[in-house]
């Protein structure tokens, strides 16, 4: 069964999954949506960065929105950082090009929406990349929806108001902390988020993702330790649920192709 893990679903006692293998009186296998496990992570980033918000719309994307007739969408400046001069972050940045311009010229069927493809386009124009065909003016979408628990909308968000952030009154404050989020997200999350259904690759992706987080240390400390913080609370909790079903929820890996070997425990995966 698919589900999103939530504590009503993955509940101990009284969640979705509990009560409907009770029903059914079998074991069923636990198969999560990766998506909801990935936005807990740019999810909590945006609010170490931003602060929490009480309402289910968010004040700077509203004021974006009703701005953007005014926007001149050929005048566009992407991402400009001293960070981005750190060979880590140069590393991060070639992978993740080549991963987006293999991605988006394979023509892959996996596009569940525009979205998808719009927040890979964004990400390429924030690296200072075209989008698509050099030759070409990219034609910026509306901006839509940007409720509070839309967390791919907050990518797209980002991006979009960074890069027009001069055409755009900020605050000096909600200028850095948009630096901050479009560098993070640019170098790391998108492709993690786009990479993630791929079942067979998600061992790997998952080690490779929380090996970057700790790594982004060197760049952003706040925004690492958020990060890695809610990681291990979320996986904690999964893995009391697993070990009152009596499921091994960790397995060591050992990643002999980075400078150092590193062990890593992670999560959601059984032996």
């Amino acid at each position: 069964m698919s589900f999103d893990t939530t504590a009503s679903n993955t509940g101990p006692t009284s969640g979705a999954c509990v009560l409907l293998e009770q029903k059914l009186q079998q074991n069923l296998l636990h198969f999560a949506c990766r998506h909801h496990i990935h936005e807990v992570i740019i999810g909590v980033v945006f609010t170490a960065l931003f602060g929490p918000s009480r309402s289910p719309n968010i004040a700077l994307f509203e004021r974006f929105q009703r701005f953007w007739p005014n926007i001149d969408q050929q005048d566009y400046k992407p991402l400009d950082d001293p960070r981005q001069t750190e060979p880590l972050v140069q590393q991060l940045h070639a992978e993740v090009v080549l991963f987006l311009e293999q991605f988006l010229s394979a023509g892959t069927g996996y596009m569940p929406r525009e979205d998808y493809k719009e927040m890979m386009q964004l990400c390429l124009l924030i690296l200072g990349e075209p989008a698509g065909n050099s030759h070409e003016l990219y034609h910026f979408r509306i901006p839509g929806a940007y409720h509070l628990a839309c967390w791919m909308g907050k990518v797209i968000y980002c991006f979009k108001i960074y890069l027009f952030r001069h055409q755009f009154k900020l605050t000096t404050t909600e200028t850095r902390h948009l630096a901050e989020f479009c560098l993070f997200a640019s170098h790391i999350y998108v492709r993690a988020w786009i990479s993630c259904p791929v079942p067979c690759d998600a061992p790997v992706n998952d080690m490779l993702l929380f090996h970057q987080i700790v790594q982004y240390g060197t760049v952003c400390k706040e925004v690492s330790n958020a990060a890695m913080k809610k990681i291990q609370n979320h996986f904690e909790a999964k893995r009391k649920i697993c070990e009152a079903k009596h499921i091994k929820f960790y397995v060591s890996l050992i990643c002999r192709t980075m400078p150092q070997p590193a062990v890593f425990c992670l999560p959601g995966y059984c032996v």
